[in-house]
């Protein structure tokens, strides 16, 4: 009968009905295609994503945060906001963000950086679920989660997984300064999978008449020591913790002395009314409250000659109100079991309704200031929702990776990389205003501050050109926060900053570039005066310790005019060294700064410092050979050229090299963008410039992970081959970027290699420090770009002082590139139009973007010579802007 029923044309009408919904749903690439990623599997090494279609639209689609995640990607992945301050997500062993998809969890935390490589940053209070069955009150208290996980879900502003080993399903969601957290575990199922043989009852078949779920809260994971720690319950369902911790890039890695780097942080945790007993640990000592007993339960000593001690005056009266406090002190935890606090949950086994499934949440605000400050971050969200919460930052990610649009891709992986990199280019720096402890509160409440610059010597070349060109009003606000960081700090610049603290100066001052590169792109709203004064003072001015600040050797670089080499026994760090690599940057660094003299009207500086911008020349040994080629930067050590092999640092198995920082001479001795015209002339004119250009690639020596050689592969621009940039790009983003957890080849560095490539999908590569944009070819038929954050977006932490606040009416611009006839085989440039009037050079200027407008590119497979008879500038006098 059934079967006679299926065959009726009504039922096969309802049938196709039925299906064609199916396959709506589950092609459409909405909602129902974000529901496809809750299953991704990890069973291998890379995670390859794609998309059933080729026009983004719905950008957040796109974003894949697991992208880079693992090989020395080092991409965080949790929930935030763009440039949030919180960053929660679970934590792994042996990963320096925090996140690995392989590792086991031991925790979830707060703080957490991205893309980095100089030691495992922040991390603090780490949070865990535990269980105990029937009668036992407490699992041990250096219990470790270590679970393994699935059902991973990872987009823009949300993060979840199952903790498998504790069966509890974790949500999270963040705003800028509070995360939000939702705990569900099915207990009834949790003890018969995992639970009978911890129980205490008599037989392992009797179900226990209890179950107790517990939320720890530790000051630090196991490998990382709390200075100082306080922990304090200030009612029956909110509790603070302070800790005072070491960053390990801010201490130098060692090099900056025991009171260097560090940084205290502070928490504050909404809990709800639901729990049996709460408490705190400190070693083996617990002082706790049982609030269905309403009985304090303590081992604890109320003091001791190591500055630690319990204090308990917490309770509740007959109306059920809470007042006094619990606090445990310390001065020393030396591990993350040492001191911690929980709460705890018993649950009646016998209740159908809390057997079947348990429902805990969590609100952790978080402050540099204090615990209280912590609290009044909670405050603001407390009428915030966790669905609210996790709809606003969406909201705020869909505005951000917005910002360019695009159609027409070549292949499947191109929207994926875009967008998941645009993605992580919001991720850092972070916004941290009125959070700095450092500043007086005027400045606290009326200032932009931003932290977690990690650090610029990576982020002047690819991310910060980006973001002057999609988010100029952010690129401001970093800009004026470092002006701020650096007046509090001995009105000295650095290259990186972390927890507050001013931390590894990497080779050159790159803060020069980025105040240059704005004020020649005419980035408004920038204390353009401050900024200079400061520049002007490192120039002057030895640095107390360069490694942290400023510049190191300034009298030498004055007096012979290059940075000596030192002897091997003479410097304690490669990062103190470095003399061939910082004479290239100082020298860039002097032309940067003159470009902003001359643009402020100063110029007798302009003239001098144009003149220091060729220190680079100091160290050119014409006579150093390698490889067949003549002509190499040389370290110069008490006036004299040493004998550095020009590949050490470069090619596997030659050792490393004190001199060049992090890459060999090979690499650097390309690096002087201010003059490229000499450098080709030093290393013999145009065709011997290509054929090492070509060398430098099939010697292996360029490493497309590490970011001196980021510039290398278009310089074939400056001797009018833009066909071989094109080239040379293509090779290199078609085998080594992926949309995979391996897919990137190298640290993302905090969004620089992120950038990297969306530069080179657009078709376009910027020279850091300049106005300059070469033109390569685009993976995309049209892209459109546009040229700054909606207001809502610009900022995650809203204007503290009204009387700062300005209203942005003024509409969007855009800037549209279009690649006519663009094919996988197609990827030459043979004519090209800006506005509609014919462009004969490969290269623009900021201005002819930043205005709106659209160029036009015709592709073409054979190159016929388009834009090889205008270069790119190379600044051999000063004002002289019209090539060679």
């Amino acid at each position: 009968m059934l079967f006679t029923r299926m065959r009726t044309p009504r039922f096969r009408r309802l049938l196709v009905l039925i299906a064609v919904i199916i396959c709506v749903v589950y092609f459409w690439p909405g909602k129902a295609y974000l529901q496809r990623q809750k299953s991704h599997s990890w069973s291998g090494v890379r995670q390859s994503f794609s998309h059933p279609r080729m026009q983004a639209t719905n950008f957040l689609s796109y974003v894949h945060p697991t992208i880079g995640t693992e090989a020395n990607g080092h991409v965080w992945v949790g929930a935030t906001v763009p440039n949030g301050m919180v960053k929660v997500g679970v934590d792994t062993d042996h990963s320096e963000v925090g996140y690995s998809h392989k590792g086991k969890i031991y925790g979830i935390s707060h703080v957490h950086v991205s893309g980095t490589g100089g030691g495992r940053s922040y991390q603090n209070f780490p949070f865990s679920p535990h269980w105990t069955f029937g009668n036992d009150t407490l699992p041990p208290l250096n219990s470790r989660l270590d679970t393994l996980r699935s059902n991973e879900i990872a987009r823009p502003g949300f993060y979840a997984t199952t903790l498998n080993s504790v069966n509890v399903n974790i949500s999270l969601t963040a705003t800028n300064k509070v995360g939000f957290h939702q705990w569900t575990t099915k207990p009834m199922q949790t003890f018969l999978e995992k639970g009978a043989m911890q129980s205490d009852e008599a037989t392992v078949d009797e179900i226990p008449k209890k179950a107790t779920f517990h939320a720890f809260f530790k000051v630090a994971h196991d490998s990382m020591d709390s200075l100082k720690a306080r922990i304090e319950f200030l009612n029956g369902s909110r509790l603070t913790i302070t800790g005072k911790f070491k960053d390990p890039w801010a201490n130098g890695l060692g090099l900056g002395g025991w009171d260097k780097g560090n940084y205290m942080l502070h928490t504050c945790i909404d809990f709800d009314d639901q729990a049996s007993s709460f408490g705190i640990w400190r070693d083996s000592e617990i002082s706790g409250y049982d609030v269905a007993l309403k009985t304090k339960t303590t081992n604890a000593r109320e003091g001791d000659s190591q500055g630690k001690k319990f204090v308990n005056t917490l309770d509740k009266n007959d109306k059920g109100i809470w007042s006094g406090s619990l606090i445990a002190d310390s001065q020393s935890v030396t591990s993350g079991y040492a001191m911690g606090a929980y709460v705890s949950y018993q649950l009646d086994l016998n209740d159908r309704n809390t057997a079947e499934q348990f429902k805990v949440q969590y609100r952790v605000g978080i402050s540099y200031l204090s615990a209280d400050q912590a609290c009044k971050n909670l405050d603001a969200q407390q009428n915030v929702s966790f669905e609210e919460a996790r709809k606003k930052a969406e909201s705020l990610w869909e505005e951000s990776v917005s910002a360019i649009s695009a159609s027409g891709a070549l292949d499947d992986d191109d929207l994926p990389l875009l967008y998941t990199n645009l993605y992580r280019a919001f991720l850092m720096p972070v916004d941290k205003t009125g959070e700095n402890p450092g500043w007086p509160e005027k400045d606290r409440l009326e200032k932009p501050y931003y932290d977690d610059f990690y650090c610029i010597w990576d982020t002047f070349r690819t991310l910060n050109p980006l973001l002057t060109l999609i988010a100029p009003s952010l690129e401001a606000r970093l800009l004026n926060s470092l002006i701020t960081t650096a007046q509090h700090t001995g009105n000295l610049l650095g290259d990186s900053l972390v927890a507050n603290t001013w931390a590894i100066v990497q080779s050159g001052s790159n803060a020069d570039i980025l105040f240059s590169e704005a004020i020649q792109k005419d980035i408004q709203n920038v204390d353009y005066a401050a900024a200079y004064e400061l520049l002007l003072n490192q120039m002057k001015n030895e640095a107390p310790d360069y490694l942290f600040q400023g510049r190191g050797n300034t009298k030498a670089w004055k007096e012979v005019g290059y940075i000596p080499a030192t002897s091997s026994n003479g410097v304690a760090s490669h990062f103190h060294r470095s003399s061939g690599s910082r004479t290239v940057e100082y020298a860039y660094g002097d032309f940067a700064i003159g470009e902003m003299a001359k643009k402020m009207g100063h110029i007798e500086d302009a003239q001098s410092f144009r003149n220091s911008s060729g220190n680079w020349k100091n160290i050119w040994n014409n006579e150093t050979e390698n490889n067949g080629f003549k002509g190499f930067l040389m370290p110069k050590y008490e006036g004299k050229f040493t004998s550095l092999d020009p590949a050490k640092g470069c090619i596997p198995g030659r050792g490393g090299n004190a001199e060049f920082y992090e890459d060999c001479s090979w690499t650097y001795s390309f690096y002087a963008p201010q003059n490229m015209k000499d450098v080709i002339e030093f290393m013999g004119g145009d065709q011997r410039f290509i054929e090492r250009l070509d060398a430098f690639f099939s010697l292996k020596i360029y490493n497309p992970g590490n970011e001196p050689g980021f510039l290398v592969p278009f310089l074939y621009h400056y001797v009018g081959r833009p066909d071989l940039s094109t080239e040379r790009s293509i090779k290199i983003t078609d085998h080594l970027f992926r949309p995979t957890s391996d897919g990137l080849p190298g640290n993302d560095d905090a969004g620089t290699m992120a950038a990297l490539h969306i530069f080179w999908s657009l078709g376009l590569f910027p020279i850091a420090g300049q106005d300059i944009y070469l033109i390569l070819s685009p993976v995309f038929e049209v892209s459109s770009i546009r040229l700054d954050l909606p207001s809502s977006s610009s900022q995650t932490t809203a204007p503290l002082s009204p009387k700062k606040e300005k209203k942005e009416v003024a509409k969007p611009k855009y800037f549209r590139i279009e690649a006519k006839n663009l094919t996988t085989t197609n990827r030459q440039v043979l004519r090209a139009t800006l506005n509609g009037k014919p462009l004969n050079r490969a290269w623009l200027r900021h201005q002819e973007i930043s205005g709106g407008g659209e160029l036009v590119l015709e592709m073409g497979a054979e190159w016929d010579g388009w834009g090889s008879k205008e270069r790119p500038p190379s600044f051999s006098e000063l004002g002289d802007k019209s090539g060679r």
